[in-house]
């Protein structure tokens, strides 16, 4: 019994850290400090569990889909909060985050209240690759160093260096380049 909570609980940390490494990005590189990052975390996961209570379970649809409802959500909450800075841009992240945090808990359906609750794992063209927990595990620890990987990569490349000039300080316009586009960038 302890050792499934304890395989439990690190599948947990890890997705988690999928998300600490996405903002790590945000802030360390970009500069924008955002307090309504675990919207788009919360969306994908409530785009899985309506999914899956229309009858599809295949996380090669539900993947997809989960990452284009948090893109969306991202763009669309982009363009209004990329017009601010500083202060005013934590603020409006947090309103953001705030408002999605109370759409999800009036959806009783959903869990309201007491949370959202996907009732199986998803299957993976049809066979039930993530059933165990200690598989789920291993996919998740792939992901994770996956995205560690694809985000230290980024910023090794020439966008990374050219994302701190243009974004923290300012400069891009002196170059022909527009700090905004790069901020909505790193945004989403």
């Amino acid at each position: 019994m302890a050792k499934q909570y304890l395989l439990d609980l690190a599948a947990c940390v890890i997705v988690f850290a999928v998300a600490a490494v996405a903002l790590d990005l945000l802030v360390s590189y970009a500069g924008l400090t955002s307090f309504g990052h675990a919207a788009f975390v919360g969306l994908g996961a409530y785009a899985v569990e309506f999914l899956s209570a229309q009858g599809i379970d295949d996380a090669l649809v539900s993947l997809p889909v989960a990452i284009a409802v948090s893109m969306l959500f991202t763009w669309l909450t982009g363009i209004v909060c990329l017009r601010t800075r500083g202060a005013y841009f934590i603020r409006i992240t947090l309103a953001f985050g705030q408002m999605i945090c109370f759409v999800a808990t009036s959806l009783a359906p959903y869990g309201g209240d007491n949370g959202l609750t996907i009732a199986a794992r998803n299957t993976v063209a049809g066979l039930p690759l993530l059933k165990h927990d200690r598989a789920f595990y291993y996919v998740a620890l792939i992901c994770a160093l996956a995205t560690y990987l694809f985000c230290r990569a980024l910023v090794a490349s020439r966008f990374g260096p050219l994302l701190v000039l243009v974004v923290l300080f300012a400069c891009g316009g002196l170059i022909g380049l527009s700090a905004r586009l790069w901020r909505w960038f790193d945004h989403a």
